[in-house]
């Protein structure tokens, strides 16, 4: 394995020189999108070092199949971010790129999320990344040259209902990133953010467990956030591979893609240009009652008329979840750059969902069977 600087063009960069190198440090990289970054970077070539805080993530690294230098680091803690940092650059030389992935979730209405919940996700999500990047900045900056990778998520541009407390966090985690490009580049050093969609991660497992034992029945917020929680777990084919939020990542930090923010996900890509597409503020806010008004009665369509209409022709031919649209939920917004957008992300969706279905079914799915029949 080489350990040397491997160059490649930046199509965005202001310079004229190349930046991005070998070797490489992923944080929170024991489960989900930051393995998944690890193993990219390390089978393209490069020195990963990936840190976790425990031996389970050690294990996952070792069976990930690639090689992976592991490194404990707890992000809350400055002792340990110093001491990951100053040894991986003992032992490679330098840090090129740093990828800020570690953080958590949270889902719970903003009035009843307590201080602590607060704190916490401050402290991983918004905190731990600077904790990361102080540490890593002094020798990019002696080495003239390094990358950023700032992972935040759609909700850093569009908030999640009942995810007010994460939300900050990543709409804090972008501000930062952009104050900090413009600090850092006297000194050659790029930073990037990348937005993720919804992806298959251990996160929702978590935020069910969390939700349900923290949950207060007296709260008047109680039966929406278990319906939002519930509609927000993965279901069938919906959820995309982390491995393709990774290829986002590791093309970002090379300059393959040029641009300061980087969409990773079919529905992130959607939500995020339906939200600009909107115009204006209240157009958008009249497209999310209609949804959340969706999503807390979702099996109000007639189940009849939905088992007689084959699936294939309900998406294609109504925008955006066809028994929404023939229930007259979107009638104000139809034909509009918003529900073009929608209709784009659910057709896409929808085909993968579909030839899935239909393999496993041995027949055209119902709309309803392709909602409701989990993968097996």
């Amino acid at each position: 394995m080489s350990t040397g600087r491997r160059w490649r063009s930046v199509a965005s960069s202001r310079w004229p020189v190349d930046v991005v190198a070998s070797v490489v440090l992923v944080t929170g990289a024991s489960s989900g999108i930051g393995l998944a970054t690890a193993v990219a970077f390390a089978r393209d070539g490069d020195r990963v070092f990936a840190t976790v805080r425990d031996g389970r993530g050690r294990e996952a690294l070792q069976q990930a199949g690639a090689p992976i230098e592991a490194v404990t680091m707890d992000v809350r803690d400055d002792a340990s971010v110093r001491s990951a940092v100053d040894g991986t650059v003992a032992a490679a030389g330098r840090i090129d790129v740093l990828v800020n992935n570690a953080g958590i979730s949270h889902i719970g209405a903003v009035e009843t999320t307590p201080d602590d919940v607060w704190r916490q996700l401050f402290e991983v999500n918004v905190l731990g990344p600077v904790r990361v990047l102080r540490a890593v900045l002094p020798s990019m900056r002696a080495a003239g040259s390094g990358t950023i990778v700032n992972v935040s998520s759609m909700n850093g541009r569009v908030p999640a209902t009942f995810g007010g407390a994460y939300s900050a966090t990543k709409f804090a985690l972008e501000g930062l990133s952009e104050s900090l490009l413009f600090e850092v580049e006297p000194f050659r050093v790029r930073v990037v953010i990348v937005e993720p969609g919804q992806f298959d991660t251990p996160i929702f497992s978590k935020m069910q467990s969390a939700l349900a034992a923290s949950a207060d029945p007296t709260s008047p917020y109680a039966e929406r956030e278990a319906k939002m929680l519930g509609a927000s777990l993965p279901a069938g084919n919906g959820p995309a591979d982390p491995a393709d939020a990774a290829a986002v990542i590791v093309a970002a930090a090379r300059g393959d893609r040029p641009g300061f923010r980087h969409v990773a996900g079919a529905d992130a890509e959607a939500i995020l240009a339906a939200r600009v597409g909107a115009g204006s503020d209240e157009a958008w806010f009249d497209l999310v009652r209609a949804f959340l008004s969706q999503r807390a009665d979702p099996d109000s369509a007639d189940d009849g008329d939905a088992r007689k209409v084959d699936a294939r022709s309900v998406h294609h031919s109504q925008s955006f979840g066809g028994m929404w649209f023939t229930r007259g939920v979107f009638d104000p917004i139809r034909g509009s750059i918003v529900a073009k957008e929608l209709e784009r992300l659910t057709i896409a969706m929808f085909e993968a969902d579909w030839a899935v279905a239909k393999q496993r079914l041995g027949r055209e799915p119902t709309i309803l069977e392709l909602k409701r029949t989990p993968a097996q």
